[in-house]
């Protein structure tokens, strides 16, 4: 693999100037920038105060990306695994190949032999779940089980889609429930947005069992017990309800159920509610009262709430808070925006043949099925036992499977066992060490797309190709020329450009001229469930849904508490806290965001830690029943005694065997088992059983910077795994 010291590999292929675009130095989101280009390179990246969502916001990543471009470890041109080697080949050499692969296992096996994966929601997804419809495999691996679908995939069946957060509409109060947006700012919405409404004096609620800065800053903080979320919704409604707080027009003219609903909550008792969140009633209830109070007032939830057996209920019942209280696309409340004048993106593929949905694994799950987003545990499972059908190859873009998935372990032993396995990525991640074809992807600045317009926030922005580095394509033009070389139907562009054209008709814009205007934003309005009703079987909102006891599930939230603690395991874990400036797996190879947090860390309180002999900085062990890692201990006194956090994301790519990948990667710890979400199948990633001990001397192969003791020079062209 080739570096990047040659003025040719990195190059602009705009003259120099100022250029206002979409960063995605992430995975979630958009913020605009504007982007200097000087002499040919990236001479700065600035926040652009004129965004409506991100308002100048920019972050240590997109700072990072004259790094990223530069750097000597991105992959610049296919390579191919020859034996115990990789060698460099030709786009067409490696296309070609395959094609031809790929071909083979689909007349041999069926397309849904062929896996296609990617990490988080990206830009570019609607390619590749347009290239699997296109195929007919409905073996798709991503994180929708367990992060944003659930709360998407219910919204669109009880209000018609994901209501978020209208800042625009001035709320008076935000809860910001499973959520860190001074870390971590996913999908719709940046912290400026919630900064601004705080600062025109804003109440601010906290859930969540970490105390963030967030938090810190709130007027009340709900430290909810890891994966009790549902509870003390539940608890919350029921004051809402007893105390006769919610919107009587809302109720009685455009919903149904309410007189099931109130029964149900009646049953709940508030010493039940008290014992499994671990929040005390009054602290709930004058959180509950004042969200039910201040008009309006809006509920900003995060993956957290969703990483857990009680996904979707959990999610249902924010919903009915919402719904209960009036604010449901109401006017700085919870929004459903029309979409901007874009072809929505599933319209521009053929879909899945109605045959290739009947056969996704997991109707067991039905929400997942309904959407063909299996449970990951069936695919690993197709992989390595051939049943309910053989999965003989995958196509991985944008994601680092091994490190960002549940039960790292028996992946790896999957992807070891596929027959023929591609990885399209920037760099020679563990996930892409395994692959026998590895292509080099383009990263934001250097590709043409329109950026966010899968989310709910109404809006589309344009991302511009402003570089290039070696021969590095965009996802989406891998795709195309795959598919056509495949004969895929409906795989007709000849070129990304005039996909983009095409997608932007109802705008009345050509790419190019979107470029320039840089937004688009669906028109908005408040209130039309008025005159167009819900989507459910009654065309009301329903707070006990039909549709679910159609399919056999209960319609009113129901609780299972995955909480198995014991002598051997007897503290709380939660997995998935994520802290800049990484995003998920990404930045660990660029030295200006390593050296802004070097070493993974798992919070302990104070209490647990000095009675197991940790002291703050220590390298411990964590362990459940699936495996063991390694992190830096961090006291934190206000975490639950029995909680521990531990980071998300951590892999070494200093380090080129096994240990990179298995050594601080929560991932390793988790299961893709039971208890599983009912209707999606997510795992249970947040309030884990383990077990914390101080690491012994030498256990821990990494000095006080978490750089590997004995370090030896970096293979230029490493060996893949036998």
């Amino acid at each position: 693999m080739r570096g990047a010291g040659a003025s040719g590999d990195y190059a602009a292929l705009v003259p120099d100037g100022y250029y206002r675009t979409a960063c995605r130095a992430c995975a979630h989101g958009s913020c605009g920038v504007t982007v200097e280009v000087r002499g040919g390179r990236l001479a700065s990246i600035r926040g652009d105060p004129s965004d409506p969502v991100s308002r100048g916001y920019v972050c240590a990543k997109a700072l990072a990306s004259r790094e990223l471009l530069e750097s000597p470890l991105r992959i610049r041109s296919p390579m191919i695994r020859d034996g115990d080697r990789w060698r460099e080949a030709s786009w067409d050499e490696a296309l070609d190949l395959i094609a031809t692969r790929l071909s083979e296992i689909r007349d041999e096996y069926g397309p849904e032999a062929i896996a296609v994966a990617t990490g988080t929601n990206r830009d570019f997804n609607h390619w590749l779940y347009g290239f699997a419809g296109a195929l007919g495999t409905p073996t798709i691996v991503n994180a929708a089980n367990e992060c944003y679908i659930p709360r998407v995939t219910l919204s669109r069946m009880l209000v018609g889609d994901l209501p978020v957060v209208d800042y625009d509409g001035d709320p008076r109060l935000v809860m910001v429930w499973g959520a860190n947006p001074t870390e971590s700012n996913p999908d719709e919405y940046k912290y400026p947005q919630l900064d601004a409404a705080l600062r025109r004096g804003a109440e601010l609620v906290v859930v969540d069992p970490r105390r963030t800065a967030l938090a810190a800053r709130a007027d009340i903080w709900l430290r909810v017990r890891p994966a009790a979320d549902l509870p003390l919704a539940l608890g919350m409604a029921k004051v809402i309800v007893e105390e006769g707080l919610y919107d009587r027009d809302f109720v009685e003219n455009y919903s149904c159920c309410f007189g099931e609903f109130r029964d149900r909550l009646s049953r709940i008792s508030h010493a039940w509610v008290e014992e499994a969140s671990r929040v005390g009633r009054r602290e709930y209830s004058r959180a509950a009262e004042e969200y039910a109070t201040a008009k309006p007032a809006a509920i900003h939830w995060g993956v957290g709430v969703e990483q857990g057996a009680n996904a979707v209920y959990a999610d249902y019942a924010l919903l009915d808070l919402v719904a209960l209280t009036g604010n449901l696309d109401a006017p700085g409340g919870n929004v459903i925006f029309d979409p901007p004048p874009v072809v929505p993106s599933g319209d521009m593929f053929p879909g899945l043949p109605e045959g290739a949905r009947a056969r996704t694994p997991g109707r067991e799950y039905r929400m997942a099925w309904e959407i063909t987003r299996p449970p990951l545990y069936l695919i690993w499972d197709a992989i390595l036992t051939g049943k309910p059908y053989p999965v003989r190859a995958m196509l991985v873009f944008a994601a680092n499977l091994l490190v960002t998935r549940p039960n790292s372990l028996k992946i790896w032993r999957a992807l070891r066992s596929l027959d023929f396995l591609v990885v399209a990525d920037m760099f020679m991640t563990p996930t892409a060490r395994l692959a026998h074809v590895v292509l080099p992807a383009a990263s934001w600045l250097e590709r043409d797309e329109i950026a966010d317009y899968r989310k709910h926030h109404g809006r589309a922005f344009a991302r511009r190709r402003l570089f290039r580095v070696g021969g590095a394509r965009s996802d989406a033009e891998i795709l195309l020329d795959l598919g056509r070389r495949m004969g895929l139907p409906g795989f007709k562009w000849g070129s990304v450009r005039e996909f983009l054209d095409e997608a932007l008709r109802p705008s009345g814009l050509t790419w190019d001229e979107f470029s320039s205007v840089g937004r688009l934003r669906g028109p908005v309005r408040y209130r039309k469930y008025r005159a167009s009703g819900f989507p459910t079987p009654s065309g009301k909102y329903e707070f006990v849904s039909g549709k679910l006891e159609e399919w056999g599930y209960p319609g009113f939230p129901e609780f299972r508490d995955p909480l198995s603690t014991d002598d051997r395991y007897p503290l709380i874990l939660i997995t998935g806290a994520r802290r800049l400036p990484y995003m998920a797996s990404e930045g660990r190879q660029l030295r200006s965001l390593r050296r802004l947090r070097p070493c993974p860390e798992v919070e302990i309180h104070p209490e647990t830690a000095a009675r197991l002999g940790i002291s703050d900085g220590d390298w411990v062990a964590i362990e459940t029943g699936n495996g063991r890692i390694y992190q830096r201990a961090r006291l934190n006194p206000w975490l639950d005694p029995q909680v521990v956090s531990a980071e998300y994301g951590w892999w070494y790519p200093e380090m080129e065997d096994d240990r990179s990948w298995t050594l601080s990667n929560v991932n390793v710890l988790t299961s893709d088992g039971p208890p599983l979400d009912p209707l999606m199948g997510g795992a249970l990633l947040r309030g884990l059983a383990c077990r914390v001990e101080r690491a012994g001397p030498g256990e821990v192969p990494l000095d006080d910077e978490c750089r590997p003791r004995r370090s030896r020079p970096r293979d230029p062209n490493p060996r893949p795994p036998g």
